[in-house]
């Protein structure tokens, strides 16, 4: 058996267990409030109920340059699952989506890698001190060449929010991603901090709007940093129904000019 079949097979088995759970144990109570992942880049501080799954899809465009020819990137559908396995654990399953990208007269299209991973909520915010959660994971190589890296790449950060009023929220991230590079046909490893800040605003009561900064850097000072700011919204259709969309722009020169995002979050069981 390939490596690729025995990762594929792993996957199905995590997949089945968290389904035997998920059958199991059903929230209990009121019906908690939908807080999604996206399409900010700030990592919510926040775990999905036990007994819940989460979907969070997303379509994603933007331009930019690389040299001296325009570049424009594709992505559709963004996918995240996240299941509440315990009170205070959620298992991740995301996909990067098919891709389409345009460099020049240059076209590319193929499939992203897989990506898996866990959330765990650490404590509450109290006074001063933030809710707070970690979340863990790392790529799976099983996309297109050209838009896979070819290796796991794994992640780690720290996921902080506050309330600030009734009406403003403010939520951070802050971790270490391990990216592959290819160069002449011999590929590195490198670790790069992620960074983001996003201001939360509660203004109606099915609609919020957020503004972020956003960004990664090398830490072994191979590269230049890539920043990026942006602002959308979130509208909530129904309880467990969630429509958003978000617009940005980069700052640095290793950043796309301009980007944009649109997608739906929903819930099951009802």
């Amino acid at each position: 058996m390939s490596l690729r079949q025995k990762t594929v097979c792993g996957v199905c088995l995590v997949t089945t267990f968290c389904v035997f759970s998920a059958s199991v144990a059903r929230a209990q109570g009121d019906k908690p409030e939908l807080i999604t992942d996206r399409p900010d880049q700030t990592e919510s501080s926040s775990v999905v109920p036990r007994g819940l799954w989460q979907f969070e899809l997303g379509w994603v465009f933007g331009e930019g340059t690389s040299g001296a020819e325009d570049l424009k990137v594709n992505q559709v559908p963004s996918s995240l699952l996240r299941v509440g396995l315990l009170d205070r654990l959620e298992l991740r399953f995301g996909w990067n989506g098919m891709q389409v990208q345009s460099l020049g007269n240059t076209r590319s299209r193929g499939a992203g890698d897989a990506q898996i991973g866990a959330k765990v909520a650490l404590w509450n915010q109290n006074g001063v001190l933030p809710k707070t959660a970690l979340l863990l994971g790392t790529s799976i190589p099983s996309g297109s060449r050209q838009f896979s890296t070819q290796r796991t790449d794994p992640g780690i950060r720290l996921l902080m929010s506050s309330d600030l009023t009734e009406t403003f929220s403010l939520g951070w991230n802050l971790g270490t991603v391990w990216e592959t590079t290819e160069e002449a046909a011999d590929k590195d490893t490198f670790p790069r901090g992620v960074y983001t800040v996003a201001l939360g605003i509660s203004a109606l009561e099915k609609t919020g709007f957020f503004v972020e900064f956003f960004g990664d850097t090398a830490l072994n000072g191979r590269s230049r940093a890539v920043n990026n700011l942006d602002g959308g919204l979130t509208h909530l259709i129904r309880p467990n129904v969630q429509l958003d969309f978000a617009v940005g722009k980069g700052l640095s020169s290793e950043s796309l000019d301009w980007f944009l995002t649109a997608g739906v979050s929903f819930r099951l069981p009802y």
